[in-house]
């Protein structure tokens, strides 16, 4: 047999999926959605500080705190369901999204310019969501192990 029959024979079989990999889909389509919840309202408490009162500023520097480590979970979860590529990928880059905000709103006083950056990550941080939602949704209901669009 040659290495190309050999490859092809291999790839033809099919990928055993782990115990329970439906369901830790689903945990991963239900994290990432509570992820883009949580960023949707963590903007609309900072325009109830900017705009309405001072005061919610506090839930705002707090309410982060509830859903930081959603994306770190994913990450943990897409090892256990051995789904590679973008759901993996998506939620690594999102834990590096909210490192950013918090680097960037401590700069406020030393470089106010990169400062300024702090709204323009939350709106990435916003769009990477519905990508993770939309990306996970397709590994939940395909049950694909690689994905990769």
């Amino acid at each position: 047999m040659s290495a190309k029959e050999s490859n092809e024979a291999i790839e033809s079989q099919p990928v055993t999926k782990p115990a329970g990999a439906g369901y830790i889909r689903l945990i991963i389509l239900l994290l990432a959605s509570l992820f883009l919840i949580s960023v949707l309202i963590e903007v609309f408490l900072a325009g109830m500080a900017s705009l309405v009162n001072a005061t919610h500023w506090k839930d705002h520097t707090t309410f982060v705190h509830f859903f930081e480590m959603l994306p770190v979970g994913i990450f943990v979860l897409s090892f256990v369901a051995k789904i590679g590529g973008a759901v993996r990928w998506l939620s690594l880059t999102l834990v590096g999204f909210i490192g950013l905000q918090y680097i960037t709103v401590n700069l406020v006083d030393t470089i106010p310019m990169l400062a300024a950056m702090h709204p323009v990550f939350a709106i990435v941080l916003f769009w990477l969501s519905i990508v993770m939602v939309k990306k996970s949704f397709v590994v939940w209901r395909h049950g694909l192990h690689h994905h990769r669009t």
